[in-house]
């Protein structure tokens, strides 16, 4: 178990490590010392990161945003992903969050109580973009709307990125019951279609020789581009004006681009990942027409034989090891190297949106970015005070009350409908309470 001076042990062994490796005063033995020292600057790395990069902005951020940005960061004991990180906030000190690891209740209702504790404090909402069970989680016994910090996602919340889906409405979130919240919302949607894997988060990999991740991505993003072959050339949202293959590449980019953080370090999303302060970075939208441009150049590249015979072949489920290379086959064909260059301007703008989720279709036409468990029949809503559209699933087993209950299965994206769109569509008198398990 992880307590406070083990915390502040392994910082300050992590420092003497970097240290000595550097100077050549510890000996490894037969490791390789660069690998050696590369993987302690890294755990070093990660362990300042977050703190650092807010004393040069001057920010301290709620606990609760904490948890949301560090979403992908693991603690042999994962009471520590609360108790370890509480410092580093401006709850430090409130007794809401005083560490107390003499408490023997389970991780279930350890989780559960934090995030009453947020409730009351007027701060749920803020986890809930990282909650639900669209994604893999340990604790199957969580209330969906309770997130489990003992898994880690591979993708990065979509909150971050100037979406207002609720158009500024307020939230008002109650609890019900012990382990049932309620929050007002507008039913927009259901999903009738998804791509059959989630996209990879990252398809850079130098230990993967078969570009397998590569592709994937290019399996999963073939699937979605038959899947709306047959909607009208046009897409259906009016106010946007866009032709069914634009609305698609802005679909699979959230119609954003990432631009550099405030103190003025270019930073990508895909280097770090979840952990990254999501808060600090900022995304123009919408796109610009001439971004379009590049992402369409994805179109010939994966029409190209070469990629839909590796597709093919990659994606059988018992692939021999003697398959040539991925670097092998693009070094023959000078063609499919350029084409290669030219999409991977545009692969980390597609993957810190799709990355890790689901591309799907609703069944009123429109395109969705959603959770990778979500499923067909899903409905898509807006949630009162949210930013973003969220999925939520009718909970069958559940006993008790009155009316529908649902699971949270997490944040979406669904093209022209991401700035309060939907309360303009629906009347507002149509607004309901959702039970939430």
């Amino acid at each position: 178990m992880l307590g406070i001076l083990p915390w502040l042990k392994s910082f300050n062994m992590t420092i003497s490590l970097v240290s000595g490796l550097s100077k050549k005063k510890i000996s490894v033995g037969p490791t390789p010392r660069k690998r050696l020292c590369d993987g302690a600057s890294a755990l070093f790395d990660l362990i300042q990161r977050p703190e650092s990069l807010r004393n040069q902005v001057g920010l301290q951020p709620p606990l609760c945003q904490f948890l949301t940005e560090i979403w992908a960061t693991r603690a042999t004991d994962p009471r520590d992903l609360v108790f370890g990180l509480v410092n580093l906030t401006r709850d430090a000190g409130s007794p809401d969050f005083a560490p107390n690891y003499g408490d023997e209740r389970d991780l279930v209702e350890f989780y559960t109580e934090i995030c009453r504790r947020f409730l009351r404090r007027g701060e749920l909402k803020s986890v809930l973009y990282v909650a639900g069970v669209g994604y893999p989680r340990t604790l199957n016994a969580l209330p969906s709307w309770v997130p489990d910090w003992t898994c880690t996602p591979e993708m990065a919340p979509l909150k971050f990125r100037n979406y207002n889906a609720s158009a500024h409405t307020e939230s008002h979130i109650e609890l019900s019951l012990p382990g049932e919240i309620s929050i007002g919302g507008i039913r927009f949607d259901t999903i009738s279609a998804t791509t059959s894997r989630c996209f990879p988060a990252t398809w850079s990999d130098p230990k993967d020789r078969l570009g397998g991740k590569f592709i994937s991505f290019c399996a999963t993003l073939l699937e979605a581009l038959r899947m709306i072959e047959p909607l009208p050339q046009r897409y259906l949202s009016e106010s946007i004006n866009q032709s069914k293959t634009d609305a698609f590449w802005r679909t699979m980019v959230g119609d954003a681009m990432q631009v550099q953080l405030d103190h003025g370090q270019e930073q990508n999303l895909l280097s770090h990942g979840a952990s990254t302060p999501m808060h600090l970075l900022r995304f123009n939208r919408p796109i610009p027409n001439e971004y379009g441009a590049i992402l369409e150049t994805w179109g010939p590249f994966l029409s190209s034989p070469q990629i839909e015979a590796l597709v093919a072949y990659r994606t059988l489920p018992n692939m021999p090891p003697s398959q040539p290379s991925f670097e092998e086959v693009f070094s023959r064909n000078k063609d499919l190297q350029e084409l290669y260059e030219a999409v991977t301007s545009s692969a980390k703008d597609i993957l810190s949106c799709a990355g890790g989720r689901k591309f799907a279709i609703t069944a009123k036409g429109y395109m969705a970015v959603v959770p990778p468990l979500a499923d067909v029949g899903d409905e898509i809503s807006v949630l009162c005070g949210l930013e973003v559209l969220f999925v939520l699933r009718t909970d069958f087993c559940h006993r008790g009350g009155s009316g529908k209950v649902y699971n949270l299965v997490g944040e979406a994206y669904l093209h022209g409908i991401m700035d309060g769109e939907a309360l303009c569509d629906e009347p507002v008198e149509r607004e309901e309470r959702f039970r939430v398990v």
